[in-house]
């Protein structure tokens, strides 16, 4: 799998891409988050000059990046890799990092980062790692959870830095003494804010094409996140169907994941099957948030949530839980409306308030619009992680294999 010189970029057509003038940095981590999550980061870094290769599991996710020019390497490491896999993996990317010119590893999902700092340091490679969102919140039992922490501790000492994205965290894994002061990093985290600000298709055909129906016409509210536990959609459920509204309001459900069968059911049992669409995975964000009159994030924990950045970037006013994270974003009542977690009663009598009150919606919506473009863009992020790499990268040529 090679690069070209040039890419398909998807917001803006075909594009030149840039022949890198810095070294080399590997990207380690489960094919969506570097593909999806990390992309626009991923686009920003290389147009600063550094040459970004990609090594991930192959799962399909992958073929974004290889559109966008950039080289893929295969790794035996999944999304949730289990003991024997980390070793395969591992494995693989000692090959991988002593066949090419790799000058950084940058590490994302817990057990990528946890194997490829690991070999990093093994190999006398400078590592970075972020931490997306505290990977003990999704451990359940006290063993498990010292047990995982020793690891990312360790790994954090065998890296040379460990970016976050939001200050709680950093402060927890400081106090916890889980990473080293001086390799603690507040990076936070951004979007390609003008890829949000207009939609490219019609708003009737958008509608048709998530199969919202033409008799439905009153307003819609999206929640777009994987359908798993940490995403709260039973609570989501719960607080819609108490949401009274004329007319009735749709809720779309935009992702895939293993809850997907059981919310459905969940959605009949309270009787909103009619009202709730699950779109399964779609890539026209910009055009779902240009038909939805409130986006909402039940989550239980977050690093700072992409999805609320879009919807600000669209002009559309959040409804969200007051979770790590998220509330680094949204300001209650200033950029948009902050619940207690799990409490369905609360949510439902914000989503209330919003869909009643237009001027509400859009006075949120204008503020929250303001401060993505101004604090949560993409080439910011990209710029101070930039500037890491630098300085890691000159430490390391004045003392080799130092972290």
């Amino acid at each position: 799998m090679t690069s070209g010189v040039i890419a398909a970029d998807r917001e803006s057509g075909v594009r030149p891409v840039a022949r890198p003038s810095r070294p080399t940095v590997l990207h380690v981590g489960g094919a969506h988050c570097v593909s999806v999550i990390a992309r626009e980061q991923l686009l920003a870094l290389r147009d600063l000059g550094w040459n970004i290769e990609v090594a991930c599991a192959p799962s399909g996710w992958e073929s974004r990046l290889e559109e966008d020019g950039f080289r893929i390497w295969p790794i035996r490491l999944p999304h949730r890799g289990s003991a024997g896999q980390a070793v395969l993996g591992g494995a693989d990317l000692v090959r991988l990092i002593r066949g090419r010119d790799i000058a950084l590893v940058h590490t994302h999902n817990a057990h990528h980062g946890i194997v490829g700092r690991a070999v990093a340091r093994a190999l006398r490679v400078p590592a970075v790692h972020t931490w997306r969102y505290n990977p003990l919140d999704a451990v359940g039992r006290p063993a498990r959870q010292t047990f995982y922490g020793l690891l990312e501790a360790a790994a954090a000492r065998a890296g040379a830095a460990v970016l976050f994205q939001n200050a709680e965290d950093m402060r927890f894994a400081l106090r916890a003494r889980i990473v080293p002061p001086g390799k603690a990093k507040l990076v936070h985290n951004g979007i390609n804010v003008a890829r949000y600000r207009t939609a490219s298709q019609p708003q009737d055909t958008v509608r048709t094409a998530v199969g919202i129906p033409a008799e439905a016409p009153g307003p819609v509210v999206t929640c777009i996140a994987r359908l798993d536990e940490r995403k709260g959609h039973r609570t989501l459920l719960d607080a819609f169907a108490r949401v009274r509204h004329t007319p009735a309001p749709v809720l779309l459900c935009v992702g895939s994941g293993p809850l997907q069968c059981d919310l459905e059911t969940t959605a009949s049992r309270l009787g909103i099957a009619d009202r709730v669409i699950f779109t399964g995975e779609r890539t026209d964000v910009p055009d779902i948030l240009g038909v939805s009159d409130v986006v909402v994030l039940a989550s239980r924990r977050e690093g700072v949530p992409r999805v609320v950045m879009e919807a600000m970037a669209a002009g559309r006013p959040v409804v969200a839980t007051n979770v790590v994270g998220t509330r680094s974003i949204v300001q209650d009542g200033l950029n948009g409306l902050l619940v207690p977690l799990g409490d369905p009663d609360s949510l439902a009598t914000a989503l209330a308030t919003l869909l009643r009150d237009e001027q509400l919606r859009r006075r949120l919506a204008l503020q929250a619009s303001r401060d993505v473009a101004t604090h949560w863009t993409h080439t910011a992020v990209a710029q101070r992680t930039s500037d890491i790499y630098e300085i890691l990268l000159e430490r390391n040529r004045r003392h080799p294999g130092s972290s």
